[in-house]
Protein backbone atom coordinates (compact mmCIF):
# COMPACT_ATOMS: atom_id res chain seq x y z
CA UNK A 1 0.00 0.00 0.00
CA UNK A 2 1.77 3.87 -1.00
CA UNK A 3 2.65 5.96 1.61
CA UNK A 4 3.24 9.48 2.16
CA UNK A 5 6.73 10.56 1.34
CA UNK A 6 6.46 12.75 3.94
CA UNK A 7 5.10 11.55 7.41
CA UNK A 8 4.49 7.71 6.31
CA UNK A 9 0.89 7.76 6.32
CA UNK A 10 -1.05 4.76 3.84
CA UNK A 11 -2.95 5.39 1.47
CA UNK A 12 -6.18 3.57 -0.08
CA UNK A 13 -5.82 5.29 -3.40
CA UNK A 14 -3.71 3.83 -5.88
CA UNK A 15 -3.07 4.69 -9.43
CA UNK A 16 -0.58 7.26 -11.26
CA UNK A 17 -1.55 10.60 -10.38
CA UNK A 18 -1.43 13.03 -7.04
CA UNK A 19 -2.86 12.39 -4.04
CA UNK A 20 -3.26 14.60 -1.01
CA UNK A 21 -2.39 13.02 2.21
CA UNK A 22 -4.77 13.31 5.05
CA UNK A 23 -2.54 13.55 7.80
CA UNK A 24 0.08 16.05 7.07
CA UNK A 25 -1.89 17.62 3.84
CA UNK A 26 0.86 16.99 1.30
CA UNK A 27 0.24 15.90 -2.18
CA UNK A 28 2.11 12.64 -3.08
CA UNK A 29 2.91 11.40 -6.91
CA UNK A 30 1.64 7.53 -6.53
CA UNK A 31 3.60 5.43 -9.65
CA UNK A 32 4.29 2.00 -10.65
CA UNK A 33 8.25 3.38 -11.11
CA UNK A 34 10.65 4.68 -9.14
CA UNK A 35 11.78 8.24 -8.62
CA UNK A 36 15.20 7.68 -10.17
CA UNK A 37 14.37 5.01 -12.80
CA UNK A 38 11.48 7.95 -13.98
CA UNK A 39 13.95 11.43 -13.18
CA UNK A 40 17.32 9.60 -14.74
CA UNK A 41 15.16 8.56 -17.88
CA UNK A 42 14.07 12.31 -18.24
CA UNK A 43 17.37 14.21 -17.14
CA UNK A 44 19.41 12.27 -19.17
CA UNK A 45 17.42 12.57 -21.98
CA UNK A 46 18.06 16.33 -21.69
CA UNK A 47 21.02 16.74 -20.66
CA UNK A 48 22.11 14.66 -23.70
CA UNK A 49 20.82 17.31 -26.07
CA UNK A 50 22.82 20.68 -26.38
CA UNK A 51 19.65 23.10 -25.72
CA UNK A 52 19.71 26.46 -26.61
CA UNK A 53 15.84 27.80 -26.62
CA UNK A 54 16.27 31.59 -28.13
CA UNK A 55 13.78 33.76 -26.32
CA UNK A 56 11.32 36.12 -27.68
CA UNK A 57 12.83 39.75 -26.74
CA UNK A 58 9.26 41.48 -27.35
CA UNK A 59 8.06 38.36 -24.78
CA UNK A 60 11.00 38.77 -22.23
CA UNK A 61 10.25 42.94 -21.76
CA UNK A 62 6.98 42.41 -21.51
CA UNK A 63 7.25 39.43 -18.74
CA UNK A 64 9.93 41.73 -16.82
CA UNK A 65 7.66 44.52 -16.89
CA UNK A 66 5.05 42.68 -15.12
CA UNK A 67 6.81 40.71 -12.89
CA UNK A 68 8.32 44.06 -11.79
CA UNK A 69 4.67 45.45 -11.16
CA UNK A 70 4.25 42.03 -9.41
CA UNK A 71 7.09 42.44 -7.00
CA UNK A 72 5.78 46.22 -5.85
CA UNK A 73 2.68 44.84 -5.19
CA UNK A 74 3.96 42.63 -3.10
CA UNK A 75 7.07 44.39 -1.58
CA UNK A 76 5.44 43.93 1.61
CA UNK A 77 5.50 40.05 2.00
CA UNK A 78 8.52 39.64 -0.02
CA UNK A 79 11.19 41.31 2.83
CA UNK A 80 11.20 38.31 4.94
CA UNK A 81 11.82 36.07 1.92
CA UNK A 82 14.71 38.65 0.20
CA UNK A 83 16.85 38.92 3.62
CA UNK A 84 16.55 35.01 3.75
CA UNK A 85 18.10 34.53 0.02
CA UNK A 86 20.67 36.78 1.31
CA UNK A 87 21.11 34.46 4.23
CA UNK A 88 21.65 31.77 1.81
CA UNK A 89 23.81 33.50 -0.09
CA UNK A 90 26.23 34.51 2.56
CA UNK A 91 26.27 30.61 3.75
CA UNK A 92 27.04 29.53 0.08
CA UNK A 93 29.97 31.82 -0.15
CA UNK A 94 31.48 32.02 3.43
CA UNK A 95 30.75 28.60 5.45
CA UNK A 96 34.23 26.36 4.41
CA UNK A 97 33.74 24.14 2.26
CA UNK A 98 30.50 23.09 0.27
CA UNK A 99 28.62 20.74 -1.58
CA UNK A 100 25.73 21.10 -4.00
CA UNK A 101 24.14 17.75 -4.79
CA UNK A 102 22.36 17.43 -7.82
CA UNK A 103 24.26 20.43 -9.59
CA UNK A 104 22.69 19.16 -12.98
CA UNK A 105 23.56 21.34 -16.15
CA UNK A 106 25.97 22.95 -13.36
CA UNK A 107 25.15 26.93 -13.56
CA UNK A 108 24.98 27.78 -9.67
CA UNK A 109 28.54 25.64 -9.29
CA UNK A 110 30.51 26.62 -12.10
CA UNK A 111 29.24 30.44 -10.46
CA UNK A 112 30.46 28.97 -6.74
CA UNK A 113 33.32 27.74 -8.36
CA UNK A 114 34.52 31.02 -10.33
CA UNK A 115 34.28 33.10 -7.14
CA UNK A 116 36.87 31.33 -5.31
CA UNK A 117 34.42 29.15 -2.94
CA UNK A 118 35.43 25.55 -1.94
CA UNK A 119 32.92 23.76 -3.83
CA UNK A 120 32.08 20.44 -4.93
CA UNK A 121 29.36 19.07 -7.51
CA UNK A 122 27.45 15.42 -7.09
CA UNK A 123 25.04 14.13 -9.50
CA UNK A 124 23.26 10.91 -9.57
CA UNK A 125 23.66 11.53 -13.54
CA UNK A 126 26.96 10.58 -15.18
CA UNK A 127 25.98 12.58 -18.16
CA UNK A 128 25.57 16.03 -16.42
CA UNK A 129 28.96 15.14 -14.63
CA UNK A 130 30.50 14.23 -18.27
CA UNK A 131 29.09 17.28 -19.79
CA UNK A 132 30.21 19.77 -16.61
CA UNK A 133 33.42 18.04 -17.20
CA UNK A 134 34.18 18.24 -21.00
CA UNK A 135 32.78 22.19 -20.43
CA UNK A 136 35.06 23.26 -18.00
CA UNK A 137 38.12 20.58 -17.33
CA UNK A 138 39.84 23.32 -14.93
CA UNK A 139 37.03 21.71 -12.62
CA UNK A 140 36.99 18.42 -13.40
CA UNK A 141 38.08 17.52 -9.97
CA UNK A 142 35.77 19.32 -8.77
CA UNK A 143 32.65 16.72 -9.73
CA UNK A 144 31.37 13.33 -9.50
CA UNK A 145 28.81 10.46 -9.87
CA UNK A 146 27.38 8.90 -6.50
CA UNK A 147 24.63 9.78 -3.74
CA UNK A 148 27.40 9.98 -0.78
CA UNK A 149 30.36 12.43 -0.51
CA UNK A 150 33.76 11.18 0.65
CA UNK A 151 34.68 14.33 2.40
CA UNK A 152 32.64 16.51 5.56
CA UNK A 153 31.43 19.13 4.58
CA UNK A 154 29.92 22.50 6.45
CA UNK A 155 27.14 23.05 4.09
CA UNK A 156 25.44 20.87 1.01
CA UNK A 157 23.20 22.65 -1.32
CA UNK A 158 20.33 20.97 -2.69
CA UNK A 159 18.23 23.67 -5.64
CA UNK A 160 15.10 21.56 -7.62
CA UNK A 161 16.15 18.37 -6.16
CA UNK A 162 14.42 17.51 -3.21
CA UNK A 163 10.55 17.19 -4.82
CA UNK A 164 12.20 14.58 -6.65
CA UNK A 165 12.82 11.70 -3.82
CA UNK A 166 10.35 9.43 -3.58
CA UNK A 167 12.46 8.16 -0.43
CA UNK A 168 13.97 10.98 0.76
CA UNK A 169 15.17 9.89 3.83
CA UNK A 170 18.40 7.90 1.93
CA UNK A 171 19.18 11.59 0.83
CA UNK A 172 19.03 12.58 4.39
CA UNK A 173 21.43 9.71 5.61
CA UNK A 174 23.88 10.70 3.15
CA UNK A 175 23.60 14.30 3.90
CA UNK A 176 24.33 13.30 7.44
CA UNK A 177 27.26 11.74 6.53
CA UNK A 178 28.61 13.89 4.56
CA UNK A 179 27.95 16.97 7.29
CA UNK A 180 30.11 18.28 9.79
CA UNK A 181 28.54 18.86 13.24
CA UNK A 182 26.32 21.82 13.11
CA UNK A 183 26.44 21.29 9.51
CA UNK A 184 24.14 23.29 7.46
CA UNK A 185 21.38 21.61 4.76
CA UNK A 186 19.92 24.01 2.50
CA UNK A 187 17.13 22.71 0.45
CA UNK A 188 16.25 25.48 -2.12
CA UNK A 189 13.73 26.02 -4.65
CA UNK A 190 11.19 23.58 -3.07
CA UNK A 191 7.40 23.26 -4.11
CA UNK A 192 5.57 24.13 -0.76
CA UNK A 193 2.10 23.82 -0.61
CA UNK A 194 0.43 27.30 -0.15
CA UNK A 195 -1.58 27.24 3.51
CA UNK A 196 -3.89 29.97 1.70
CA UNK A 197 -6.49 29.87 -0.67
CA UNK A 198 -5.38 29.05 -4.04
CA UNK A 199 -6.68 30.03 -7.66
CA UNK A 200 -4.94 26.51 -8.65
CA UNK A 201 -5.91 22.91 -8.79
CA UNK A 202 -2.87 19.71 -9.12
CA UNK A 203 -3.84 19.86 -13.01
CA UNK A 204 -3.19 22.98 -13.51
CA UNK A 205 0.19 24.50 -11.23
CA UNK A 206 3.06 23.70 -13.03
CA UNK A 207 4.93 22.61 -9.73
CA UNK A 208 3.15 19.40 -10.17
CA UNK A 209 4.93 18.06 -12.53
CA UNK A 210 4.56 14.80 -13.48
CA UNK A 211 6.38 11.90 -12.83
CA UNK A 212 9.19 14.22 -11.78
CA UNK A 213 7.75 16.26 -8.81
CA UNK A 214 7.36 13.23 -6.04
CA UNK A 215 5.76 15.52 -4.15
CA UNK A 216 4.32 18.44 -3.09
CA UNK A 217 5.09 18.61 0.90
CA UNK A 218 3.39 21.04 3.59
CA UNK A 219 5.25 22.93 5.96
CA UNK A 220 4.14 20.67 8.82
CA UNK A 221 5.13 17.81 6.55
CA UNK A 222 8.28 18.85 5.56
CA UNK A 223 9.26 19.65 9.12
CA UNK A 224 7.98 16.20 10.68
CA UNK A 225 10.26 14.68 7.85
CA UNK A 226 13.51 16.78 7.94
CA UNK A 227 13.07 16.40 12.26
CA UNK A 228 13.00 12.19 12.14
CA UNK A 229 15.77 12.39 10.17
CA UNK A 230 18.03 14.49 12.53
CA UNK A 231 17.90 17.78 11.56
CA UNK A 232 16.38 21.33 13.04
CA UNK A 233 15.30 24.04 11.14
CA UNK A 234 16.68 26.70 11.32
CA UNK A 235 14.89 29.58 8.93
CA UNK A 236 12.64 29.43 5.62
CA UNK A 237 10.71 31.66 3.19
CA UNK A 238 7.89 31.29 1.12
CA UNK A 239 7.43 33.32 -1.98
CA UNK A 240 4.34 32.71 -4.65
CA UNK A 241 6.65 33.21 -7.82
CA UNK A 242 5.29 35.28 -10.55
CA UNK A 243 6.61 32.88 -13.27
CA UNK A 244 5.02 30.17 -11.81
CA UNK A 245 2.24 31.79 -12.18
CA UNK A 246 2.64 32.79 -15.30
CA UNK A 247 3.54 28.49 -15.93
CA UNK A 248 0.40 27.79 -14.93
CA UNK A 249 -1.32 30.01 -16.10
CA UNK A 250 0.03 28.52 -19.91
CA UNK A 251 -1.18 25.52 -18.51
CA UNK A 252 -4.79 26.40 -17.55
CA UNK A 253 -5.40 28.08 -21.15
CA UNK A 254 -3.79 24.90 -22.88
CA UNK A 255 -0.49 25.04 -23.70
CA UNK A 256 0.87 21.55 -22.62
CA UNK A 257 4.36 22.16 -24.12
CA UNK A 258 5.27 24.52 -21.23
CA UNK A 259 5.79 22.03 -18.55
CA UNK A 260 8.36 20.45 -21.11
CA UNK A 261 10.01 23.79 -21.70
CA UNK A 262 9.45 25.47 -18.40
CA UNK A 263 10.58 29.07 -19.99
CA UNK A 264 7.40 31.64 -21.26
CA UNK A 265 9.16 33.81 -22.96
CA UNK A 266 10.50 31.46 -25.67
CA UNK A 267 10.16 32.03 -29.28
CA UNK A 268 8.76 29.03 -29.83
CA UNK A 269 5.18 28.31 -31.89
CA UNK A 270 4.25 25.63 -28.75
CA UNK A 271 3.45 29.14 -27.17
CA UNK A 272 1.28 31.91 -27.60
CA UNK A 273 1.56 35.30 -29.21
CA UNK A 274 3.33 38.30 -27.28
CA UNK A 275 -1.16 39.60 -27.51
CA UNK A 276 -2.42 36.33 -25.71
CA UNK A 277 0.92 36.36 -23.72
CA UNK A 278 0.65 39.81 -22.44
CA UNK A 279 -2.62 38.81 -21.25
CA UNK A 280 -1.12 35.58 -19.21
CA UNK A 281 1.21 37.84 -17.68
CA UNK A 282 -1.47 40.90 -16.19
CA UNK A 283 -3.43 38.05 -15.42
CA UNK A 284 -0.75 36.48 -12.97
CA UNK A 285 -0.89 39.53 -10.87
CA UNK A 286 -4.15 38.49 -9.28
CA UNK A 287 -3.80 34.70 -9.00
CA UNK A 288 -2.46 32.84 -6.18
CA UNK A 289 -0.46 29.41 -6.94
CA UNK A 290 -1.39 25.99 -5.03
CA UNK A 291 2.41 25.58 -4.54
CA UNK A 292 5.14 28.43 -3.57
CA UNK A 293 8.77 28.72 -3.98
CA UNK A 294 10.36 27.46 -0.48
CA UNK A 295 13.95 27.83 0.59
CA UNK A 296 14.54 26.14 4.04
CA UNK A 297 18.21 26.11 6.14
CA UNK A 298 18.10 23.00 8.11
CA UNK A 299 20.66 22.49 11.00
CA UNK A 300 22.39 18.82 11.37
CA UNK A 301 20.98 17.75 15.04
CA UNK A 302 21.64 14.03 15.25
Amino acid sequence: MPECIACGNEFKQSGQDYVQCKNCNSFVYISDKTAEQENLQYFDGIYKVNISFAEDIKKRKIFDSFESRDRHLRRSIREYFDALMKKKEYLLSSSGKLLEIGFGQGDNLLRLLKHGVDVYGMDISQTAVDKFRERYPMYADRVECGTRFRKKVSVVYCCALFEHLDNPALFLEDVKASLAIDGILIIDALPILNPHPSDFTPRDDISFWKPCHRIIYSRSGLEVLLKKNGFQLDGYGEEDNYNYRVLSLHLRKGYQDITYLRNPCLHDARLPGSWIFRRICSQALKVHSLSLYGIFIFRKVA
